[in-house]
């Protein structure tokens, strides 16, 4: 998740709807363990990413979440692909797997979106968002989405059509949210679609 200051309304949400996701989840799955874990990112002149590792506490996750703060970002593109990097590197064991992606801003490169960029020419780590998404198909995770508006488009393109050349098993499924509304049924949605074909599953 993006957090940077921009994104404080949607981390809020993240904290006051997460029980709610849980319960809704668990009450239609009642067979279902949910494993949920959380990568917050800024962009490079700001804090770490902050990872908390999976577990089956909704509680900890909650009291994680809460403790993010929105803050930082300078230009308009951010950390992006150090999200999803970290978010590779969690410990995946479960046969059903899902990421979803909240961000309102695109990741650093100008081939994926037309603003001003403190890193033009793309992360200057060296990650490259297509290689991560390659990866993360590759453990088998389906990946979604979450649009906030418009900035994200033409990185989102990209990222989808790189996924459907590649694995059209494993596609990036994009959904909007723009209140608490949306944010709890897509969620909820998205993490149903991916239990559906096995009910007794684990996530």
């Amino acid at each position: 998740m993006d957090c940077t200051g921009s994104m404080g309304s949607y981390i809020s949400m993240c904290q006051r709807k997460i029980n709610q996701i849980v319960d809704i989840i668990t009450r239609d799955n009642p067979n279902t363990v949910i494993r949920i874990a959380f990568v917050g990112y800024r962009d490079h002149r700001d804090s770490p990413v902050q990872t908390l590792h999976f577990c089956s506490d909704v509680n900890t996750t909650k009291q994680h979440i809460s403790g993010v703060q929105a803050a930082g970002g300078d230009d308009a593109p951010e950390d992006v692909a150090g999200g999803l990097n970290s978010a590779i590197n969690l410990e995946w064991k479960c046969s059903k797997r899902l990421l979803i992606l909240i961000a309102d801003a695109p990741c650093h490169g100008n081939m994926y979106h037309p603003f001003s960029d403190n890193y033009p020419q793309g992360d200057p780590n060296g990650l490259i968002p297509e290689v991560l998404l390659t990866l993360l198909a590759n453990k088998n995770i389906n990946i979604f989405f979450a649009r906030i508006n418009d900035q994200t488009d033409k990185m989102t393109t990209l990222w989808k059509n790189h996924l459907r050349e590649y694995n059209p098993d494993f596609p990036l499924t994009i959904f909007s949210i723009q209140n608490e509304e949306d944010f709890v049924a897509n969620i909820t949605d998205a993490i149903a679609s991916v239990i559906l074909a096995t009910k007794s599953s684990s996530l």
